[in-house]
């Protein structure tokens, strides 16, 4: 009887593998994120065709001239609320004239095509509504990261635009994470800084040239 039970089990095993039949199974689709969109209202600043005699009546700070301040609107508009951040990076690394303890906040600036710094140029950000609520907390984090803070490189404010780092905002002040939102509206303040030794030398026009790349990140 055992050995009878045996041979009919085997022979059931046979045929079950004789009528097996496979099917693949995964998973597909698509997850597209919210879509936003930044815009820099003349985000090349152009400082015109100034005069040396001009700049030389310009405030001196360490060995530059500081330059007027001008204000570049930028706004924010998402498909739908949004944790996004905004990212920078100087694109003429390594071409800062030394100012002062703080240049790690500066970017970089040649005259036209040349290689040599002859300044430097900084942003913040100024009067910056998130939904319609001023912004009560800028936060900052060196770019590839969410290491966030309420101060930015030196321990100076969060909301100056440093190149290398990511500002993130939020509504309530000593906030710790960023908030997400659907509209941000304020401006960029920028500074530029001229050598005040270059200026002096000059024998021909200065044409400053600096520029970095602003970028929205998603977290």
């Amino acid at each position: 009887m055992f050995k009878k039970i045996l041979i009919a089990s085997t022979l059931l095993a046979t045929v079950i593998n004789a009528n097996a039949s496979s099917s693949a199974f995964g998973v597909t689709g698509t997850i597209a994120p919210d879509a936003c969109n930044v815009a820099l209202t003349g985000g090349a600043v152009n400082l015109g065709s100034i005069s040396t005699s001009l700049i030389k009546t310009y405030a001196v700070v360490g060995t530059s001239y500081a330059m007027p301040n001008v204000l570049v609107p930028i706004s924010i508009i998402c498909s739908a609320p949004t944790k996004v951040e905004v990212s920078f990076v100087d694109n003429k690394p390594g071409k800062t004239f030394a100012l002062d303890a703080n240049d790690a906040i500066r970017y970089g600036m040649v005259d036209g095509a040349g290689t040599a710094a002859i300044g430097s140029f900084q942003i913040s950000f100024v009067n910056t509504v998130i939904d319609t609520v001023a912004v009560g907390q800028f936060l900052n984090a060196p770019n590839n990261t969410t290491s966030w803070t309420g101060t930015g490189p030196n321990n100076l404010p969060a909301y100056y635009a440093a190149p290398g780092y990511t500002i993130g905002f939020a509504k309530l002040a000593g906030a710790t994470t960023p908030d997400s939102f659907t509209t941000l509206a304020g401006s960029l303040i920028m500074t530029s800084y001229i050598s005040t030794a270059y200026v002096k030398g000059a024998t021909s026009a200065i044409t400053p040239s600096g520029s970095g790349t602003l970028t929205l990140v998603y977290i």
